[in-house]
């Protein structure tokens, strides 16, 4: 769900990205589903006609049985921040945020992660 307006918040704990290849989708792209989950429920794993594989927010596409079509475009791309370093929220989903960093970076990083900035 978006959030109502971008927050600039500061990375609490480094994150590495985990997954260098993301799955990328547009509205119609037809997914093959996988498993849900544990860890941050509300995900689940897709693979994409085109072979590659990424996890995706449940919410973001219509699902029958273990088939499904992306409802917008998605990307699965992580964002590597450092201890410190200030981001602007620009969506959260079930556990994670979708946010912008320095240089033109952007992409998904885990909410605890992440921390209010004063002011």
């Amino acid at each position: 769900m978006p959030s109502d307006r971008p927050a600039r918040l500061r990375v609490l704990r480094a994150y590495q990205a985990l997954y260098p290849d993301p799955l990328t989708v547009a509205p119609g792209d037809a997914l093959r589903l996988g498993v849900c989950d544990q860890e941050y429920p509300g995900w689940v794993l897709a693979t994409a006609s085109n072979g590659k594989s990424g996890w995706i927010p449940e919410e973001f596409v219509d699902a029958v049985g273990d088939f499904g079509k992306a409802r917008r475009d998605f990307t699965s791309r992580e964002l590597t921040v450092a201890a410190g370093e200030e981001v602007t929220l620009v969506e959260r989903v079930s556990g994670w945020g979708w946010v912008r960093a320095g240089q033109g970076r952007a992409g998904w990083v885990p909410l605890h992660h992440l921390e209010a900035t004063p002011g």
